[in-house]
Parts: C-alpha cells; structure tokens; sequence
C-alpha cells in the first residue's frame, strides 16, 4: 500500500539533517538522520519522497529509474533505525532498541 501527504490527513512530523554526502558512480547519495516524532505508516518515507528525497533502493516510494541505481550500488533498501524507542502496551512500558550501521553504510561513516 502506498501513503501520501493528503489534505485532511493525520497529522505527522519528521526531522530531517543531511550528515554527509557521497558520490557514487556519478550519483550523489546523502547520508540523512531523521527523527520522526509520530509514528504513521511509512511515514519517512512518504516525507521524504514528498521533498524529493528518494530512499535508495525502495520499491514503493522512489522512481523507478533511482530505484535501479539505489539497488544496483547498495542491493538493498537503505532505510535503518539504529535506535528506536515505543510504549509497548502488552508489557505496559517502554521499550529501547538499537542495532549498528549495516556494512552498506560504511563508505559514508568517514564523513560523520
């Protein structure tokens, strides 16, 4: 299912900070940090495709001509939470998780 900014819709917020930026094969890639701050369905990624900011290599959201050089220079969409943090309502607390940078991530991290 695919998510749009609609009038009317449910209300969503998302901070968005470039950290760095890469050239690969001749397109440039930037490295983002975001920062949702409600938690709607695919919610960074229609925000972000709506500022014409395309997720490498995601199937849903980004043309088509992007998603085959995102795929081709990465092989996998590139959307990672490295800490999320939620009210679990089964245990009735908050829960925190967090997993480091995928390998794919590696040729931007010597500019963070």
């Amino acid at each position: 299912m695919k998510m749009a900014i609609v009038a009317g819709g449910k209300e969503a917020h998302t901070f968005v900070k470039k950290v760095s930026e890469l050239e690969i094969g001749g397109n440039l890639f930037s490295y983002l940090q975001i920062k949702p701050t409600t938690g709607r369905t695919h919610q960074i990624r229609v925000h972000l495709a709506a500022a014409l900011l395309y997720i490498a290599g995601d199937p849903i959201y980004c043309p088509r001509n992007l998603l085959t050089i995102g795929t081709e220079v990465f092989g996998r969409m590139m959307l990672h939470a490295t800490k999320i943090r939620f009210f679990d309502p089964q245990l009735h607390e908050f829960v925190h998780f967090e997993s480091p940078l995928p390998t794919e991530y590696l040729p931007f991290t010597h500019k963070i």
